[in-house]
Order: C-alpha cells, then structure tokens, then sequence
C-alpha cells in the first residue's frame, strides 16, 4: 500500500505543478488521489485525473454525503431513508453501487486463482477456497461489492476532507510552513517521502496531530451500539442504545487544551523539540476497541502526500479565498468550506 501512496503523492504533486501560477480549488485533485489509493487496493488499477468515470463517482458519493449525517433524521429513522425526503441520498448510493458490481462482475469472469490482482480477486479465492473444502462460510459470496462500498465510503471523504484541511492551514501560516519545509529538506531532500520518515520530522508530524485536532472530520465519532446495560457517571444507558462520542469536546476544549482554537502543533512537542508527546484528549479516530479500522493507512496517506506537496510547493490563498477561515461545511464528514490557492514552485 505503501508504495501506491508515494507514486499516487507524486502525480499529484505533478498535477499541482501544471497549475503554477494560476489559482485553483485543490478539491478534485485532492479527490483523485485519495480515491486512486482505494482503487489500486479493491480494483487493481487507477483512474486518470479528468477520468468521466471517476469524476461522476466523486460526484455521487459527494452528493449522498452532503444528504446524510448521523444527526440526520434518517440516522433516528431509518425508514425516511426510503422516502422522497432522501432521494438525493439513495439515487447516486444506487450508482456507485451499479458501478462497483459492474467491476465485481468483470473481475468474476477473467478471475485465476494463481494470479490474485487485488482485494475482489482475494475475496473470490477465499470463497472458492471454503467451497472446495466444504467448510462453513466466513465470508460470503457475492458480497464484495458491499466491503468494496464500505471503504469509499469511510475513507474517501474522510482522507480527502483531512488534506483540504491541511491544504488551507498550511496556507494560512506560511510561518509555520517554511519550517516544516526545512524538516523536509533536511530528513527527505529531494528523494519521495516515506512514512518512516516521520519518526524523523517531529515538527511535520506535531503539524498533522494539530490539523486532526482543531478540525477532526469526523466530530461526533461513527455512532456505536451499547451490547448490555451500563452506569456511566450515574447515567443509566440500556442495552442496544445508540452512543455518540464528542470528539468535537474534546479536541476543542479548554477543559483540555491551553487556547484550543488556535492553531499551535508546538504543543505536541518536547521542550527541546525533538521529539512528540501525546495527549489523551486527542483522538481523532475513535475511542475504545472499535476505533477506526483504517487508521494506519490514513496517517500513512496524510503524512506521504502532505509532506510531497510541501516538499516541491509553497502555498498560499488565493486573493478571492482570503477570507476563508475555519469555519466548515457538515455532511458525513465535516470539510473546510471551498476555497482557491495560488502554487509557487520550491527549488528541491
């Protein structure tokens, strides 16, 4: 997986580059690359940035995500979700889903258990593996597409909402950036950028901990079920309850952070600087044995393509975008509002 995040981190860096001098909104770059990290996983292949098929599944996806989020009415009542107040919701859910099967189905007829591709095909062998041996399903047939949905739809607009973010802070303390800058050009030089490497550059990685703090995407955490009743600080909580965690609370609150809603990664930082100290409050993920599935990819996708771009870019707002702040737009992932940037390219 690795190695498909550096080489999807340098075309991206390179479709940023034919956008020097011009100003841009890094939303459908963004997208793309973030999107092709799952595609190489499940499909085998990558779409080309301007790809018709890609861009009408960003689209959709964005669309069924502005429609939806666990505050909604459909997440207390399930069944509005089949109603006309959610067909914005179901009909692009329909496509994606029309399009996955179609890859699922292309992947089934040219399948060859001595040549797995990707995800679908280890699926596929898996299964035909339990039916050659007569053993008692664990995985189901016929049910790729939904794993294959379910990690668009938890990664795509997460990853792709987390670097939009990092995007415009990083243009908003150029301070700051020039740096990380330094970090990079002293640890990476001119060569790709590794997560290994982050174990190097704590300032780098202070600066992703500080953007996943003061604007987690995920605010209210993904909804949990209670499996037995519980007592939590004398409140009594049934079995089957639907629990929220407020990471918002706690990633934004002065019970727990000194000025929480300035930007500052020096406080994840040593004395001396050299090194990362964690906070209990930070937790961007999740909480408890169920937090979030694909947390390591996500920091490995957030550090290598974060650090590509600040490796060969300095960033900055467009003059129509400046007064764009921290406010954000709610969906199912909670992104920074549209903006534009300007790149100027780094001598490296």
């Amino acid at each position: 997986m690795e190695d498909s995040i550096i080489e999807e981190g340098r075309l991206m860096a390179e479709a940023f580059e034919m956008k020097e001098g011009t100003q841009f909104n890094p939303k459908v770059l963004v997208t793309n690359t973030v999107g092709n990290v799952i595609t190489r996983f499940v499909f085998g292949f990558r779409f080309e940035y301007g790809d018709p098929v890609f861009e009408k599944l960003a689209e959709d996806f964005e669309l069924s995500f502005e429609s939806f989020s666990i505050t909604s009415l459909g997440s207390v009542f399930p069944f509005l979700y089949y109603t006309p107040l959610y067909t914005n919701f179901r009909r692009p859910i329909q496509d994606v889903v029309s399009y996955i099967k179609s890859v699922v189905n292309d992947h089934r007829r040219s399948f060859d258990p001595l040549h797995l591709r990707d995800v679908i095909d280890l699926h596929m062998a898996e299964v035909k593996g339990q039916r050659d041996e007569n053993k008692m399903a664990a995985i189901e047939e016929g049910w790729e597409w939904k794993f294959i949905f379910e990690l668009y739809a938890a990664g795509l607009a997460t990853t792709t909402d987390t670097l939009r973010w990092a995007i415009l802070i990083a243009a908003q303390h150029p301070q700051l950036v020039h740096e990380v800058q330094k970090e990079i050009d002293d640890v990476i030089g001119g060569r790709s950028p590794k997560f290994s490497d982050q174990s190097l550059m704590p300032l780098t990685g202070a600066t992703m901990l500080e953007i996943t703090r003061i604007r987690p995407v995920v605010p209210l955490g993904v909804p949990r079920c209670t499996s037995r009743d519980a007592v939590v600080q004398g409140y009594h909580i049934p079995k089957n309850t639907t629990v929220l965690m407020n990471l918002w609370e706690l990633q934004t609150s002065p019970k727990y952070w000194k000025e929480p809603d300035k930007f500052n990664p020096y406080r994840f930082l040593s004395e001396d600087h050299k090194t990362i100290v964690s906070h209990r409050a930070l937790n961007p993920f999740g909480i408890g044995l169920r937090v979030c599935l694909g947390e390591k990819l996500a920091r490995m996708q957030l550090f290598i393509i974060f650090t590509s771009l600040l490796q060969r870019f300095t960033l900055r707002l467009a003059d129509d975008s400046l007064s764009v702040g921290m406010e954000g737009k709610a969906g199912l992932a909670y992104g920074p509002l549209d903006y534009n940037i300007v790149l100027e390219k780094r001598n490296v």
